[in-house]
């Protein structure tokens, strides 16, 4: 009897070995080596779900490490509970974790450095072409994939002609490229394809990895045939958004939307918050800003977050946040100043000595918003206002900010 649905578990992009230390977030040894520690163990939470949820096979469409970070240590671990797994895992090596003859992906080199190799239960697809798998344990199942050879971009288009498979009752992808007209600021485009070129294929489902936001391509009937599940944790600015694991069921013709789940792996999020700190006149009111910003923001207790301060701050006061409250805002918290303006008053220049340049102008904005007062005209006067900040800035070689 053909086989009429097949439950499988997703992940990607977990990139294991990602160099922490720099970027924006600055985290600190000891929270890098946490960090670290935790990135791994969501393989242990992947697998132990798809264990739980009697999971028939999991699916990894790339980056499952960083070629030029991974440890020998990270690869043990992969090892292990991928061992444990005891159901066919799946991989399709990504522009990061690409299959080379030094990749980890190389039996011969994971014999020589580890002393085992790759479990029997994992399947890798190591073909700089489409290759298709079938396995025993899986009958009238046909899975097709992939390898990147290096980290530059690939240009073909896989999915531009359709691609012939073997003759079965489900047929599975696992791609790991961009989506036309979807790709995120900064992310290299590679193996390109369009919703089009992917839904005329013969896949039932495609398993995407690269973009490290979840989202689904559906076809005309409301049934979901392709999904990037999203980075698995996050690990810098640019996973802001929950990702995880995707456990589903296929069907011949796709996922039904109601049998497809976004389950989170990661205990932590990464919080990236931009707060106007205008009119705050000392740091514990600045802190208490920041307070009131990270809980409208939903920054919980272990989550990383980076907050962006701007606005306008008394000129000659120093922003100077206490040790107590960065450790007990959240798990991390990193606050970047460098937007904040001197916010300058005529009441507070009035020590400028008028021959300067600076005095000049001063005396010049004075005289016209006292007759904007005059006339009543508020508008002109808040233009003024504006103005005189601009210029002092100016004057100051600070950046200008448009208000």
């Amino acid at each position: 009897m053909s086989r009429e649905a097949l439950k499988f578990l997703q992940i990607s992009d977990l990139h294991l070995g990602a160099g922490l230390a720099g970027g924006r977030l600055k985290l600190p040894y000891d929270k890098i080596q946490i960090r670290a520690r935790e990135m791994r163990e969501v393989v242990k939470t992947a697998i132990e779900l798809a264990r739980n949820e009697a999971v028939e096979a999991m699916l990894i469409p790339g980056d499952l490490w960083e070629q030029d970070g991974v440890s020998l240590e990270d690869i043990n671990y992969i090892l292990d509970y991928f061992e444990r797994a005891q159901i066919p895992i799946l991989i399709a090596p990504g522009n990061h974790d690409y299959y080379y003859p030094s990749s980890h992906y190389n039996d011969n080199l994971i014999a020589s450095t580890c002393r085992r190799r790759w479990p029997s239960n994992v399947h890798i697809f190591r073909d700089y072409e489409f290759d298709h798998i079938m396995l025993p344990e899986l009958p009238e199942v046909v899975f097709s994939g992939f390898a990147y050879r290096s980290a530059s971009e690939v240009h073909i288009r896989l999915l531009e002609s359709r691609v012939e498979t073997p003759d079965a009752a489900l047929h599975i992808c696992l791609l790991h490229g961009s989506r036309d007209n979807n790709l995120p600021n900064g992310k290299m485009r590679t193996l390109p394809f369009s919703d089009a070129d992917l839904l005329n294929q013969p896949f039932d489902w495609t398993a995407l990895g690269h973009y490290h936001r979840h989202s689904i391509i559906q076809d005309d009937q409301g049934r979901i045939r392709a999904a990037y599940t999203g980075a698995a944790s996050a690990f810098s600015l640019n996973e802001t958004e929950a990702g995880g694991a995707l456990l589903g069921v296929v069907r011949p013709g796709g996922v039904k939307p109601d049998e497809l789940k976004l389950i989170q792996l990661d205990a932590r999020r990464i919080h990236h918050l931009s707060m106007d700190i205008t009119g705050c006149a000392h740091t514990q009111a600045v802190e208490e800003r920041i307070e009131a910003g990270l809980r409208a923001g939903n920054v919980g207790k272990d989550d990383i977050a980076l907050v962006e301060l701007t606005g306008a701050y008394p000129p000659g006061s120093r922003i100077f946040l206490s040790e107590d409250f960065i450790r007990s805002a959240c798990w991390f918290l990193r606050v970047e100043t460098e937007r904040v303006l001197p916010e300058w008053s005529l009441e507070g220049l009035s020590e400028v000595n008028p021959r300067t340049t600076e005095g000049l102008f001063i005396a010049r904005i004075k005289q016209m918003m006292e007759d904007a007062d005059r006339r009543g005209d508020t508008i002109e006067r808040q233009r003024l206002q504006h103005a005189m900040q601009y210029g002092l800035n100016a004057l100051h070689s600070r950046p200008i900010n448009v208000r």
